[in-house]
C-alpha cells in the first residue's frame, strides 16, 4: 500500500461521484465522462477500468436486446 497523491485523491472522488450517479440515474454519458476523467488523473486505477468495462458491457447488452 502507498499513499495517494492529490491527483489520485481527485480521481477517486470523481469515480465516487460516478458511482453515486449510476446508483441514482443509471449508466449514461455523464457517468462515462466522469470515469474517463478519473482515469485521466489516475490511469492505473483498477476500479476505474472496471467501471468503464461495466459501462460498455451494459451498452452491449442493451444493443443485443
Amino acid at each position: 500500500m502507498d499513499t495517494l497523491s492529490k491527483r489520485q485523491v481527485v480521481a477517486n472522488s470523481i469515480l465516487d461521484l460516478a458511482k453515486g450517479y449510476r446508483n441514482k440515474y443509471g449508466f449514461d454519458d455523464f457517468y462515462l465522462s466522469c470515469v474517463n476523467t478519473g482515469l485521466q488523473y489516475h490511469p492505473n486505477n483498477i476500479v476505474g477500468h472496471i467501471m468503464k468495462g461495466n459501462f460498455y458491457f451494459g451498452l452491449v447488452q442493451d444493443i443485443m436486446k
